[in-house]
């Protein structure tokens, strides 16, 4: 058997498969944009600003740091201190606004520790939480049609290499 056919009976290793169009940055940032209906958005964003207004050193630009695991009861023993007139369920809806929201589910797998009431860093994340909130976040792309994304295009998904320099 000569080297032509030996080569000819292989199957071929690495068939090329078509590409699908990777979409640009500026194409994710559009498909970013709020979904759902104006009202559950504006129950959403009051529930999230009466956590917010409660315990500010969790959120950046509005929106929550990855909380650490029973943080509601940290909440809730720090409402009865301060004697506020919050409810149970009331604090348990507006955890769930925060912690269902787009971003809270990117910074959970961009950041790398979780947070207390008062902004400290308390934990790590774990490898499942992040595969789970990236899973939760492809899920709801396909479901509402939005193009794919990949870990790289978030800034906080790569290490960096070498000193940092200028700091």
């Amino acid at each position: 058997m000569t080297q032509s056919t030996n080569q000819q009976a292989r199957p071929a290793r690495h068939q090329q498969q078509p590409k699908r169009p990777v979409p640009t940055r500026a194409e994710i940032r559009e498909s970013m944009k709020p979904q759902g209906s104006a009202a559950t958005r504006k129950k959403n964003r009051c529930q999230r600003r009466l956590v917010q207004e409660l315990f500010p050193a969790l959120f950046v630009n509005g929106y929550p740091l990855p909380m650490k695991n029973g943080i509601k009861d940290d909440m809730l023993t720090q409402i009865v201190r301060r004697g506020l007139d919050i409810s149970e369920e009331r604090l348990q809806a507006a955890l769930r606004a925060c912690c269902a929201s787009l971003v809270y589910r990117t910074r959970l797998f961009t950041y790398r520790y979780r947070r207390d009431i008062d902004g400290k860093a308390v934990e790590k994340i774990s490898k499942e939480d992040k595969q789970h909130a990236w899973k939760m976040l492809v899920d709801y792309r396909k479901r509402h049609n939005l193009p794919e994304i990949r870990p790289s295009l978030f800034s906080g998904s790569r290490k960096k290499k070498g000193p940092r320099k200028g700091r």
